[in-house]
C-alpha cells in the first residue's frame, strides 16, 4: 500500500512521502493525479524515501478566491462546483481518501482551473463498500473539524473511548464537500455535523462501532436513532433552503444526508454536476 503525503507550502515546495519501499517517482503531469500534483523538479532523499517536489503557482485557496470574485454568477458557480467535484471523483477512481476536506486545501485559479493540495493524511482505501455493512476504519488523526461528516464528528467527540468506526470514508467526504458549498453562500454551517446532546448514549456509538443494521433494524433502537438523525437533518435542510444558488439546493440535499446509507456517492454527485455544465457524456 502507498500512503500519499504532502506538507504544503503554498507556491513553493510540496513534500510527497512514499511509504512503499519500491515506490517510483510520478511522471510529470501524471494522469494518476489530474488537477492534483504537478511539479517542475524533484530529488530523492534516501532517508525515509522522501521526494522534494517543486510545484507551479496554483492560485488562491477557495475561500480567498470566493472573496475576491464575489458574487459568482450561476454559470461560474456551476463550473466551480463541477471542477471541484471532478477532483474527488478522480480520487475515488483511484481509491484515495483525501481525509482533510477544507477550503484551504482547494486552490483556484479560475472556475475551470481548480487544484487540490495537502495530502499529509491521505490514504489508499480499496475495501469493499457494502451498502449497509461498512468497513472498519481506524482514524489516526483528526483534521479540519468544521467540515467533518456527522459520523466523523461523533468519532472525534468520543475518541477517548471510540478508537475505530464503521463507515464509508468516500461518502463522508461527500458530506464535507456539501458543507463547503453551503458555506460558500455565506450560510452558517455551525452545528450541521453534530448529533444532539445525547448522541453518545442513544445508539450513535453502537451504529458506528457495531453495525448500521444493529441499530436501524431494531424496532426500538431505530426510534432513538431516527429522532437524532431527523433533528440534525431538519436543521441542515433549513440552511440549504437559504442557499442563493437554486441549482445547488437539490444536490446539497443529497450530499448533506445525515443517514450514511441514503447519502449519495461522489459518483452520483459528479454525474449531476456534469449535467449542470452541459456535459451529458
Amino acid at each position: 500500500m502507498i500512503r500519499y503525503t504532502t506538507r504544503t507550502k503554498f507556491h513553493q515546495i510540496k513534500y510527497l512521502k512514499m511509504l512503499s519501499k519500491n515506490s517510483k517517482m510520478l511522471p510529470k503531469n501524471s494522469k494518476m493525479f489530474p488537477q492534483i500534483i504537478y511539479y517542475s523538479s524533484s530529488y530523492n532523499d534516501s532517508v525515509g524515501n522522501l521526494l522534494t517536489i517543486g510545484i507551479e503557482y496554483l492560485g488562491l485557496n477557495l475561500n480567498d478566491y470566493i472573496e475576491q470574485n464575489k458574487p459568482l454568477d450561476n454559470r461560474e458557480m456551476k463550473l466551480l462546483f463541477y471542477n471541484i467535484i471532478k477532483i474527488y471523483y478522480k480520487l475515488r477512481e483511484k481509491n484515495i481518501v483525501h481525509w482533510d476536506v477544507s477550503k484551504n486545501n482547494i486552490l483556484v485559479k479560475s472556475s475551470q482551473k481548480v487544484y487540490l493540495c495537502d495530502f499529509e493524511h491521505s490514504f489508499n482505501f480499496d475495501k469493499n463498500l457494502d451498502t449497509e455493512n461498512f468497513p472498519t476504519v481506524w482514524p489516526k488523526s483528526c483534521v479540519t473539524k468544521d467540515y467533518l461528516s456527522p459520523e466523523l464528528m461523533a468519532w472525534y467527540r468520543l475518541s477517548s473511548d471510540m478508537r475505530y468506526l464503521n463507515y464509508d470514508p468516500f461518502k463522508s467526504e461527500v458530506f464535507s464537500l456539501g458543507l463547503i458549498f453551503l458555506s460558500i453562500g455565506k450560510i452558517s454551517i455551525e452545528g450541521l455535523n453534530k448529533f444532539g446532546e445525547h448522541y453518545d448514549i442513544i445508539h450513535i456509538k453502537a451504529l458506528l462501532t457495531i453495525s448500521y443494521n444493529y441499530i436501524v433494524k431494531d424496532s426500538l433502537k431505530v426510534i432513538s436513532y431516527k429522532m437524532l438523525a431527523n433533528e440534525l437533518q431538519n436543521l441542515i435542510d433549513e440552511r440549504i433552503n437559504l442557499c442563493p444558488y437554486d441549482f445547488l439546493k437539490s444536490i446539497l440535499r443529497k450530499m448533506l444526508e445525515v443517514d450514511m446509507v441514503k447519502r449519495s456517492t461522489i459518483n452520483d454527485i459528479y454525474h449531476l454536476a456534469k449535467c449542470h455544465v452541459g456535459n451529458f457524456a
